[in-house]
């Protein structure tokens, strides 16, 4: 029987979720007007933003936003005349269930998670019904003049989900056509083009060496994985949303799905199924996807990196770096020594630099298993290219949170701007003037 995994790193995400609402006291003032007046805009489509492992949206973790910590950067942009949106999908689910659910959050309408896939893994089809923030994805009328289209950003497990979306819209899929032939979701009919551009932050495109750490939980990594989960199952509005309502028929007859859930992190029954964030996260995930989804000719593609450590002693491993949130000196040393990787990924010192939950070598494009070209851009001097992985370059010292959390008593700001909504304002203002 195919079952998920709802463990990994739940304690983590909790500590995370502790140490940073602590420190965030209140949202700090951004004025608007060191920007100057709203900068002219070259198109009018909307900008999603999409969370990675473990995250969520404003709605949850009691009002605290994934994207901004101390402050709201949704607000903050739509203030600044910017349509962000900020996406709802599954923090533990694969990359497939989570773009099916992006796709049903972008259009509106009842997530479909296809008819094969659903069968392969053991899951309902159907899932969460969405209002859709943009009814009219796909269609003609934009500002434009062309049809109405969506710019991705992603942080961490969001880039490589809105990759996988952009390929499911544009290819579709095989399985899915024969297999659903008359009620076929638009999503895997393939031949749409319907997003503008993928930014993906500190994302894990050829995996993260972090995976190697939990492959055997012990247990109270097991524990407290099993309170967290079973916890937001029990609420009615639960702190964290797993979003994993579609799992229910993979639990027996008699059995709850917060019991499925118990015995599922228990037994470390997730190991026998591809269809989790666990498998997606690993090299050998990723090299997978990146067969599958590569660049299309149609999209710009961007990609920033984050890192905060640094090399130390004789043998050159790396080191957490003054700065890093706390909670991340274990996986970033762990994963600043190991050695024991797949032959595929090379040299093993080429994955120790990282923010504590990413390698930074994984970050600048898909290398595993592609064959798209990353080149190295810049914001000022350099026109961007469709169809190529256009590398930003390293925000350092920044760790995996603090390119997206901002903390009221010590903020990092990204080097080269004077605060993180300056990042974001400036980046949201580079995506809207790209030409078509």
């Amino acid at each position: 029987m195919n079952v998920l995994r709802i463990g990994k790193p739940l304690l983590a995400g909790a500590v995370i979720f502790l140490m940073v609402s602590c420190m965030s006291s209140g949202p700090p003032p951004y004025n608007s007007a060191d920007k100057g007046e709203k900068a002219s805009r070259m198109d009018d489509a909307p900008i999603v933003l999409v969370h990675g492992f473990l995250g969520f949206d404003a709605e949850h973790i009691v009002k605290f936003p994934y994207w901004g910590g101390a402050t709201d950067l949704e607000k903050e942009l739509r203030a600044y005349g910017y349509p962000v949106h900020t996406a709802a999908v599954g923090p533990v689910s694969s990359n497939w269930d989570r773009a099916c659910e992006l796709y049903a959050f972008i259009r509106g309408g009842r997530v479909d998670y296809g008819a094969a896939h659903s069968a392969e893994y053991g899951h309902a089809r159907f899932g969460r019904e969405y209002p859709g923030i943009l009814p009219e994805w796909g269609s003609s009328g934009s500002a434009n003049g062309g049809v109405h289209k969506v710019h991705l950003i992603g942080h961490s497990m969001g880039g490589q989900t809105a990759r996988l979306l952009v390929e499911l819209l544009e290819y579709g899929d095989p399985a899915e056509r024969e297999t659903s032939r008359e009620d076929i979701s638009d999503l895997f009919a393939g031949g749409h083009s319907w997003v503008k551009s993928v930014t993906s932050i500190s994302t894990p495109h050829d995996g993260t060496s972090l995976v190697y750490d939990y492959a055997d939980m012990g247990f109270l990594k097991k524990l407290f994985a099993r309170m967290v989960a079973v916890l937001s199952l029990k609420q009615k509005e639960p702190a964290l949303d797993l979003m994993i309502e579609h799992w229910e028929a993979a639990k027996s007859e008699d059995e709850s799905l917060e019991s499925f859930v118990r015995r599922a992190i228990r037994e470390e029954l997730w190991k026998n199924t591809r269809d989790f964030c666990y498998f997606d996260l690993s090299p050998e995930g990723a090299a997978l996807l990146n067969a599958r989804a590569a660049a299309s000719p149609h999209v710009y593609y961007f990609s920033w990196g984050t890192s905060r450590t640094a090399a130390s002693g004789a043998e050159g491993h790396h080191v957490p770096m003054s700065g890093m949130n706390l909670p991340l000196h274990h996986a970033a040393r762990f994963m600043g020594s190991l050695e024991d990787l797949p032959r595929d990924c090379g040299p093993a010192s080429e994955w120790w630099e990282n923010d504590g939950v990413v390698n930074i070598c994984s970050m600048d494009g898909p290398s595993l298993s592609s064959k798209d070209r990353i080149v190295r851009r810049d914001m000022v001097n350099e026109e961007p290219q469709p169809g190529v992985w256009n590398y930003m370059g390293t925000l350092k010292p920044l760790d995996h949170w603090q390119v997206h959390i901002a903390s009221t008593l010590d903020e990092h700001t990204p080097p080269g701007f004077t605060s993180l909504s300056d990042f974001y304002m400036q980046w949201c203002g580079y995506l809207q003037k790209l030409p078509e």
